[in-house]
């Protein structure tokens, strides 16, 4: 963040903790920083985020305990998940990207390699199509393009552009990335299908 803002960062301890109720404090890590003379806390999931309406109760009642702004502070953000945080003023600090709005503060690293997906490439819309047709809770993304005659290499691909969509999470077994859907393929076909040409 101070690479980012170009400012010293303060640290504080964090005391309120042990005021708040252990749904929240048992899922997320504290922080309590000075930014430029804003007081303000940090809240590092320590698993998966929830969705938008969870974290924002999260901020709410950690702010009511500690009377400061409060921003969520994950390693890193999908660019769907980033304009969702955007578009619901989810105040948030990554490695790369702060927006801080009790600040006034939007601002991203210009060396930030993030996916941006206008229109996916035809290997991904296969995979999702495939997906669609028989969803799996879980698949291996080798499975998957072994399913469609892919070949090895077009496997980065497809995983990078199905995991900057924020409706699947992929992660590792072993060396395999494997596919874990957020939701029904109902909805994510929904949420997908301006991707798809």
């Amino acid at each position: 963040m101070k690479t980012i803002l170009g400012l010293d960062i303060e640290n504080r301890p964090f005391e309120s903790e042990r005021d708040l109720p252990l749904y929240i404090s048992g899922n997320y890590s504290f922080k309590q920083v000075i930014i430029a003379g804003f007081e303000c806390v940090l809240m590092k999931p320590d698993g998966k985020m929830g969705n938008v309406e969870s974290i924002q109760k999260h901020l709410a009642k950690v702010k009511q305990v500690c009377g400061l702004p409060v921003a969520i502070n994950p390693e890193q953000l999908s660019a769907f998940r980033r304009n969702s945080f955007l578009n619901h003023r989810i105040p948030f600090v990554t490695g790369k990207q702060v927006y801080l709005p009790f600040m006034g503060t939007y601002l991203e690293s210009l060396d930030d390699k993030e996916i941006r997906i206008e229109s996916f490439t035809s290997s991904t819309q296969a995979a999702l199509i495939r997906w669609l047709l028989k969803p799996e809770k879980r698949i291996r993304i080798t499975d998957l393009m072994k399913a469609l005659s892919y070949m090895t290499m077009t496997e980065s691909r497809v995983s990078k552009q199905i995991g900057a969509t924020d409706c699947f999470v992929i992660e590792k077994d072993g060396i395999a990335n494997v596919l874990t859907a957020k939701s029904t393929a109902k909805e994510t076909f929904r949420r997908l299908e301006t991707n798809m040409n």
